[in-house]
């Protein structure tokens, strides 16, 4: 909503109420506290129902400067590990590894330290494994 008022496609009187309404749903979502959890990640729940199929969503905005989002779907809770490496195969961030109930998540996580490239960011969640690729442009 932001991005579109900035640009002019949308008044700030239409947007504000859009941003009100949202920071009050978000707010009313339940509160999980996690354990593990990178400090330059946050974690919120997106659905509490249990999702039908496990998942991991690409990143957006992918590429991304210096911040983005992840989402992954979990049908049983467990333990989760989001792992985020370089090209080489090195661990760069251990973005969640801890037990999760089941439901629909998305991580926020800060690059800022790291240099521009690709990395891959693997979610791995009992007998599920997931790798996808992201690109660090700054």
């Amino acid at each position: 909503v932001d991005a579109f008022m900035r640009s002019g496609k949308l008044s700030a009187s239409d947007g504000q109420p859009l941003i009100a309404g949202a920071t009050v749903a978000v707010n009313e979502l339940p509160v999980i506290v996690f354990g593990n959890v990178d400090s330059r990640a946050s974690i919120a729940v997106l659905d509490a129902s249990t999702p039908s199929v496990f998942g991991l969503s690409q990143n957006y905005p992918n590429p991304f400067n210096p911040t983005t989002a992840i989402q992954f779907s979990v049908i049983t809770g467990g333990r989760v590990s989001l792992t985020v490496y370089s090209t080489l195969g090195e661990e760069v961030a251990r973005l969640i590894d801890s037990d999760v109930p089941s439901g629909s998540y998305e991580i926020r996580w800060d690059a800022s330290t790291l240099q521009s490239g690709i990395y891959f960011y693997r979610l791995l969640t009992g007998d599920f494994v997931e790798t996808k690729k992201l690109i660090l442009m700054k």
